[in-house]
């Protein structure tokens, strides 16, 4: 029959935890070491000082959730056949490259007309799914989630404005 005491549950028990302590300490020293930047696609609009809001813009935030300074160099969207469509800064506090520290962000826009035009280029039509991209002087890439965008509700907003 198997003896144990409650002294060797108790070793056990504390054994245990040392390990899983342990290992969520390398855990977290190996991650502490790895930039990590979260990327999200919203959409809204914007409005510079007392002029007109804008048209409607697709936006990409990029925020540092990791401890170390990430320096981005470029952005954009990709569209499903791995297109990358980058575009010029326009309005926007951010310039690239771009030192974003720990718990920073930045965000830069593009028109949704204009990504409908970039879509409908590529020969897509109907609905797509798009991803936001940043990627750092190390050559890494940050995605965002895929987003449902619908071309043709763009390229109708804009075109019964000529």
């Amino acid at each position: 029959m198997l003896d144990i005491s409650l002294l060797d549950i108790i070793l056990a028990v504390i054994a245990l935890w040392g390990a899983g302590l342990a290992t969520y300490a390398a855990i977290r020293k190996i991650r502490k070491g790895k930039p990590t930047i979260r990327v999200k696609i919203s959409t809204g609009f914007t409005k510079v000082q007392s002029g007109p809001i804008s048209e409607v813009k697709y936006f990409i935030e990029g925020v540092n959730t990791g401890e170390k300074v990430v320096t981005l160099n470029s952005y954009g969207f990709i569209f499903p056949n791995d297109k990358r469509v980058f575009f010029e800064l326009q309005f926007s506090d951010t310039r690239f490259p771009c030192e974003l520290k720990p718990g920073k962000n930045c965000k830069v826009s593009l028109e949704a007309a204009k990504l409908a035009d970039a879509a409908k280029s590529e020969g897509f039509e109907g609905s797509i799914k798009i991803r936001g991209y940043f990627r750092d002087v190390a050559d890494k890439t940050y995605l965002s989630k895929p987003e449902k965008f619908t071309i043709a509700l763009w390229l109708t907003s804009q075109e019964s404005q000529n």
